[in-house]
């Protein structure tokens, strides 16, 4: 794409909000370096992971966590993160020691 060809290893270029797989081709070909996903789709993450990019699918409740550590993901976006707040973000990391939240 125009930014990464502009500025090159200066800037991260990521993709928001990808749902399909179209999306993340047009991603990959943009020349992202990372993913980031509203939800944890158990067929768009593998395909999301296959690029060799930063991946970061979306998890709301502990079982879409446990389902993004069974897909072989560690940092994951807690969306929407307003809705518990930080109370909810620090007991969810209780049972989830080892993964990244990244609250949006």
């Amino acid at each position: 794409g125009e930014l990464h060809e502009e500025h090159g290893d200066r800037i991260l270029l990521g993709a928001g909000t990808v749902t399909t797989t179209d999306e993340v081709e047009k991603a990959v070909a943009a020349g992202a370096t990372f993913l980031v996903s509203p939800g944890c789709d158990p067929e768009l993450v593998p395909l999301m992971r296959r690029t060799g990019l930063v991946v970061l699918p979306g998890v709301l409740t502990p079982s879409e966590v446990m389902l993004a550590g069974r897909l072989g993901v560690s940092a994951v976006k807690l969306f929407p993160g307003s809705l518990g707040g930080p109370s909810y973000l620090k007991v969810l990391r209780g049972p989830f020691p080892g993964v990244s939240f990244l609250p949006t």
